[in-house]
């Protein structure tokens, strides 16, 4: 399967040996602990502690809402997928193509995260509600897509 993006006349493809998703995350809080992550796919993000994430994940409130979605971007300063067709102005008095900033950037790609927060409300255990966050990270920018699966988790 072959996912590609068009923006304009150009294309954003995936090569067949890279996964669609990076990483998958999944949160909870805990009336003892606070905010965990129980488990993290297929191992650890390199340059975050698994910590930052559970704090990230469950947001002050998110107990309030049956469902909701938060976006969280990984990597920031680092190279994306459709680099290529970002333009950085240079000057604008001057008839030269807009080019790209040729910063130098680290191997860690930058990752498009959409995390869904659900609230499962229970009378049998103490708080009255299970709150769980599940987040998955891709290098590629249409994390919308990964809505319904995750309402489906």
């Amino acid at each position: 399967w072959n996912t590609r993006r068009t923006r304009g006349d150009s294309v954003i493809s995936r090569k067949e040996n890279e996964n669609l998703v990076d990483y998958i995350v999944l949160a909870e809080f805990d009336i003892d602990t606070g905010s965990t992550v129980r488990a993290i796919y297929p191992n650890n993000i390199p340059g975050y502690r698994v910590d930052w994430f559970a704090e990230y994940m469950l947001p002050e409130g998110a107990h309030n809402r049956d469902l909701d979605y938060t976006y969280i971007f990984l990597n920031r300063t680092n190279h994306h997928v459709d680099e290529e067709f970002w333009t950085i102005p240079r000057d604008h008095s001057s008839t030269n193509e807009l080019s790209i900033s040729n910063e130098k950037k680290n191997d860690s790609p930058f990752l498009y995260g959409i995390n869904m927060v659900k609230t499962k409300y229970d009378s049998s255990v103490r708080r009255g509600a299970i709150v769980k966050a599940l987040c998955v990270f891709t290098k590629y920018p249409f994390v919308e897509v990964f809505k319904k699966p995750l309402e489906m988790a």
